[in-house]
């Protein structure tokens, strides 16, 4: 028997996350919950569910902004549940990228057909693995990992191991915000939970002295506030 297919709630009603837990459960899913946006996006790099069941009204970041974030990486279905009921959020949410919209109060039996229709499309939809990315170039800043090379329109830049290291870290992981545990994990092998943020900063700090242009508006290293650091695509460059 396959594993079960995850779902990640998200809605600052805990009485509701309780009952969608339990219901969801009982039909033989695996159910993850949060009650705010900046967890939802925490859990879902951690690990991306088969389906977020999402809530607009949410806290620190609305759903709206989950939704369009979730798509900005990945393509994991999105079924908005919400008791916003005009036509203009139903048009919203679909445009953002939601698979389904599902109005509040709504009748567990449709909801749950409605999952398992969006759960069957998305299967055979499902990319391979990418390939590791191991080279970086915008026409300006160049950095080859297998070379062990980074340039700036041509002129190398002399990076040290642990910065040399953080910089492939975010190459292999192109496009995506990586939070600063993650981070220090994977470049220092450390686990300081809570820790990692100022350690990371600095480090990010250093980098963007050596290779962006103007280092106090940076257009490599971006900060995405209270989640990570993401490297900025290159044009042209596939999705990670």
């Amino acid at each position: 028997m396959g594993a079960r297919e995850h779902i990640l709630v998200v809605d600052d009603d805990k009485a509701l996350l309780q009952v969608l837990e339990l219901t969801l459960s009982e039909h033989g899913y695996e159910v993850s919950c949060a009650t705010s946006g900046l967890q939802a996006l925490r859990l879902i790099f951690q690990r991306p569910p088969d389906l977020v069941i999402l809530d607009i009204s949410i806290p620190e970041i609305n759903g709206w902004d989950v939704c369009q974030r979730i798509r900005e990486m990945s393509d994991i279905p999105i079924l908005i549940l919400t008791a916003y009921c005009e036509q203009e959020n139903r048009i919203k949410g679909l445009t953002l990228g939601a698979d389904d919209y599902v109005v509040k109060p709504f009748d567990i039996p449709e909801l749950l057909l409605r999952i398992r229709a969006i759960l069957r499309r998305a299967r055979p939809a499902l990319p391979p693995a990418p390939s590791p990315t191991h080279r970086y170039d915008d026409g300006h800043l160049l950095i080859d990992l297998d070379a062990h090379l980074v340039q700036y329109d041509g002129r190398p830049i002399h990076l040290t191991p642990h910065e040399f290291d953080l910089l492939a870290c975010m190459v292999r992981h192109v496009g995506k915000t990586l939070p600063p545990d993650f981070l220090l994990s994977q470049v220092w092998g450390l686990d300081m939970p809570g820790k990692a943020s100022q350690y990371i900063k600095t480090y990010i700090r250093y980098l963007r002295r050596k290779i962006e242009p103007d280092p106090e508006h940076p257009r490599y290293i971006l900060t995405e506030r209270g989640l990570g650091y993401r490297l900025a695509r290159a044009p042209g460059h596939p999705p990670a």
